[in-house]
């Protein structure tokens, strides 16, 4: 009796604890996740920011940021002037960047803080997206993977637009999936201002038109209200632009020329694209050897990974009749906003004009990759938990050496620049003088780029010493350089008796050093080396 009395209680308990459902931990994420989707995106994006911001601050500032910080300094007149001479692809950037930048200062982080804050934007954006197209679950998957984009992460803490065209690239797509799915003219309208403004901030956006009306035309069918008016948004969008394209095709000087090999446009697009992003490599030395380091070999590894991923979860779909419709839409709008815009450009690229490709210059298609390798993973979702765990596993380990990398002190192409004013703050004195070297061998009386931007953007460590060789700012000329007098040519050399050469490594000086040897001055013993630049001190034999 006691027995039956007993099994009568915990078959009794049995329905109870059904009714209870999950433990409370889980109940909460359950409610979370059916919760408001604005609260999931700005969670999403919070978090993403949380990531993209780690170790924004050390990196050296390089080139190109040094650029941005110079055009924002200039007047309004002086940048208009600039942007008509050259990089006007970039002019809408600084316009954006100039007043912030006169707040916030000219610091790593501040100047890094909009294209994070672009980024998690673009995150949320995604979630958005994928959740759209195929439920929460999957939307978080290809939020995290965009986040977690080696191209991302690095765009994140990049000072030019690159993180901007991620999120308008995202935000334009989930516009243009509203408008497939609902076709209305007002959203049309919206969808061709964003992407005019979005081509006002970086031109190549103007690739994803094309990677959007053949998403919409796979989807939806070639003989709808939505591809007409994607195709109409679409026009319109590109028609805003033609000032800007052709203020751009008398600059196209400015993207130089550079030299591919089949084997390393291969590994760019392969590699370099999405799970790369710009490495420590010195922009003078080529690409490393894929087993150089662990960043480079994880590249590799990731892109393997992600290519296994992806034909499995075709061939498994496949093997079991197709992909589902809502599926299928992942695929659809990723694969052309992908394949789409890099075709496009490596065919004018290598047809017409080589430097029109770069992999940082399709940043915004690292979107499309995220929904194909969130919808790769998704598909995992099914397998049993250990080959789930395994996969993931594979596939995020590759990422820590990589993003570890772009935020080491020398990630940006090996610029070296905060190590070089550090080391002129610890030893140089004011009145000192400074003479920045050619970044690459010069011609003529007068020098073009070389390594000034150090005092631009890291002015407060060598202000007080003599620039000997300047002649003209990048402002005063409206170009990306200014220029510098030869030392033989110096109106400020007779007036110090202590110079610091700051030179790249392997550019010859040989006039220079001469000009200086002919003043009197002569090497002293202190000196520092980093990965692409020297510091000599000079001093002259016979003291003023």
């Amino acid at each position: 009796m006691r027995q039956t009395v007993g099994t009568v209680s915990k078959q009794a308990e049995e329905p109870a604890r059904r009714r209870e459902g999950p433990p409370g931990a889980e109940r909460a994420l359950r409610r979370f996740l059916a919760g408001p989707a604005w609260l999931l995106a700005l969670t999403v994006g919070v978090l993403a920011l949380t990531v993209e911001l780690v170790g924004a601050w050390s990196p050296s500032l390089w080139t190109d940021e040094a650029v941005t910080i110079s055009a924002a300094r200039m007047s309004w007149a002086d940048l208009w002037a600039f942007v008509q001479t050259v990089d006007a692809v970039h002019g809408t950037y600084y316009a954006a960047m100039k007043p912030w930048l006169a707040l916030a200062g000219t610091s790593a982080v501040a100047l890094r803080l909009p294209s994070a804050v672009a980024v998690a934007l673009a995150v949320s954006m995604m979630f958005l997206l994928g959740r759209r197209l195929a439920g929460v679950g999957t939307g978080l998957l290809v939020a995290t993977v965009l986040a977690l984009l080696p191209r991302v992460t690095w765009a994140a803490i990049e000072g030019r637009s690159y993180a901007a065209t991620v999120c308008v690239a995202v935000s334009a797509t989930l516009l243009a999936a509203h408008l497939a799915e609902r076709p209305r003219l007002t959203r049309a309208l919206a969808y061709a201002v964003l992407m005019a403004a979005g081509a006002w901030v970086n031109a190549y956006l103007l690739l994803l038109l094309p990677a959007h009306v053949l998403a919409v035309a796979l989807q939806h069918g070639w003989r709808t209200k939505a591809l007409r008016l994607t195709v109409g948004a679409g026009a319109a969008a590109a028609l805003t632009t033609l000032p800007l394209l052709l203020r751009m095709s008398a600059q196209k000087g400015q993207l130089g020329s550079p030299s591919w090999t089949v084997s390393g446009l291969l590994r760019s697009v392969a590699v370099n694209q999405y799970f790369l992003g710009e490495t420590p490599t010195p922009t003078t030395a080529g690409p490393p050897p894929l087993t150089s380091s662990a960043w480079a070999l994880s590249a590799a590894v990731l892109a393997v990974g992600a290519g296994l991923l992806v034909l499995w979860a075709l061939l498994t779909a496949s093997w079991r009749g197709g992909l589902r419709r809502r599926e299928a839409a992942i695929w659809v709008w990723g694969t052309c906003w992908v394949v789409v815009p890099t075709a496009v450009l490596l065919v004018v690229a290598v047809v017409a004009e080589p430097g029109l490709y770069n992999p940082r210059y399709l940043a915004f298609t690292g979107g499309g990759c995220a929904l194909v390798l969130g919808a790769g993973v998704a598909r995992l979702a099914h397998r049993r938990r250990p080959v789930v765990v395994l996969a993931l596993v594979a596939l995020v380990l590759p990422v820590l050496p990589i993003y570890a990398s772009q935020r080491t002190e020398f990630a940006k192409s090996s610029s070296d620049w905060s190590a070089v004013a550090a080391y002129l703050a610890a030893h140089a004195h004011a009145g000192d003088g400074v003479y920045y070297g050619p970044v690459y061998p010069y011609q003529g009386r007068l020098v073009g780029q070389t390594l000034r931007p150090i005092a631009d953007v890291y002015p407060g460590d060598v202000s007080s010493l003599v620039d000997l060789t300047l002649r003209t700012t990048p402002g005063q000329d409206h170009t990306l350089t200014g220029t510098s007098y030869l030392v033989a040519d110096s109106p400020r050399l007779a007036g110090v008796d202590v110079a610091w050469l700051v030179t790249r490594r392997g550019v010859d000086i040989a006039p220079d050093l001469r000009a200086f040897a002919d003043a009197g001055f002569a090497p002293d013993t202190e000196q520092w080396s980093g990965p692409l630049t020297d510091v000599r001190r000079l001093v002259r034999s016979v003291p003023r």
